[in-house]
Formats: structure tokens, sequence, C-alpha cells
């Protein structure tokens, strides 16, 4: 007895539609890629300027609205701000990092056609460049 199942590919290999669907996807994202204006922004930042100003609102604090952040001195807050703004987006470039390697070994490698999958290993990810902006912290 078969079923509608089994006439459905078995593997994303051999999934042409998901495979498109990926490789467009791919192009879209590499049409937003904005590591270099990234780059140019971190190599702007100078943090003697800010160093004395909320990165975020106060709300978006570490320990804000408890007792800790209420015995806190106004310069504590700010580095309570800080931190929570390096934390927030060490979390976001972490997973986008991740996605981008899940991405290109899935797709580069075992997942696609051999006609999609050169191209998408060599598309251009650069995580380490394009990570350099977020050494500084």
């Amino acid at each position: 007895m078969s079923s509608a199942l089994d006439s459905k590919p078995n593997t994303l290999r051999e999934n042409a539609a998901l495979c498109r669907k990926i490789q467009i996807n791919l192009q879209r994202n590499q049409k937003q890629d904005h590591t270099q204006k990234l780059d140019e922004a971190a190599d702007a930042f100078d943090y003697e300027t800010c160093k004395d100003k909320y990165w975020n609102p106060e709300e978006f604090s570490l320990f804000y609205g408890t007792p800790l952040w209420d015995e806190s001195s106004p310069a504590q807050r700010i580095v309570l701000n800080h931190l929570y703004w390096v934390a927030y987006y060490s979390q976001i470039i972490s997973a986008e990092i991740a996605t981008i390697y899940f991405q290109s070994n899935q797709c580069g490698r075992a997942v696609c056609p051999r006609r999609f999958s050169a191209g998408v290993r060599h598309a251009g990810f650069r995580i380490g460049s394009g990570t350099r902006s977020y050494q500084r912290f």
C-alpha cells in the first residue's frame, strides 16, 4: 500500500522546489548585505564621546527596577545600560553567525543539488571580517 508521502522527495537534495526557495533567499540576503556599512560604523565608533550616555532607553538596563538599580549611582546605571546593550547585541550576532554557518553547511555541501551548492559555499559569507567590528567589546 503506497501513500502520498511515498511519492514525495525523500531528502532535501531531491526537493528541487525547496532548493529553489533557498537559492532565492540567498540571493535576497546577498542584496541586503550591509557588512561594509557595519564595518564603517564600527571604525567610526568613538567610545570616549558616548561612554557617559545611555545606549538604550533606561528601562533596557540590567537590574532596572530592582533594589540594586535603585541604589546604583548615575555612572553605575550607565554601565548597567551598556552591559545590557553589549549582551543583547552579542546574542543577536551569535545567532546570525550560527544561522549563516548552518545555512552554508547545509546548502553548500549536503542538501542541495550540485548546480546550486558550488555557488552557496563561496557566496561571500564573511563571518570573520563581518564580525570584526563587534570584537571591540
